[in-house]
């Protein structure tokens, strides 16, 4: 029993080594899209490295210097603090002090 190719199974087959187009049997805009097209591949495989690579060096940075940011972070509060209780304080020397009008002999 042997098989029958009908004619569009025939053409979904590629071709034969030697009835390939080369580059001299194709058109220039042909050459030109399938450049652009693989040019842009390029560069977006290039973007997407370059984002993994920056995301892997960052994970490694921030579980490296993650305890020294810790160690950061008490005499940060410390210093909100101390903030906070002289801005308490120059607010309250404020309404103490004169207002620049005063009145002689009351």
């Amino acid at each position: 029993m042997a098989l029958k190719l009908d004619s569009t199974a025939k053409s979904q087959v590629s071709p034969a080594p030697d009835q390939r187009k080369s580059i001299y049997d194709v058109s220039g805009k042909e050459v030109f899209f399938k450049s652009l097209l693989a040019g842009f591949a390029l560069g977006l495989g290039q973007i997407l490295a370059t984002i993994v690579f920056f995301g892997l060096i960052a994970g490694v940075l921030l579980t490296a210097i993650q305890p020294w940011l810790n160690s950061l972070n008490i005499p940060l509060e410390e210093l909100s603090i101390i903030l906070q209780r002289e801005t308490q304080l120059d607010n309250k020397a404020n309404l103490n002090s004169p207002t620049g009008t005063t009145t002689v002999g009351e």
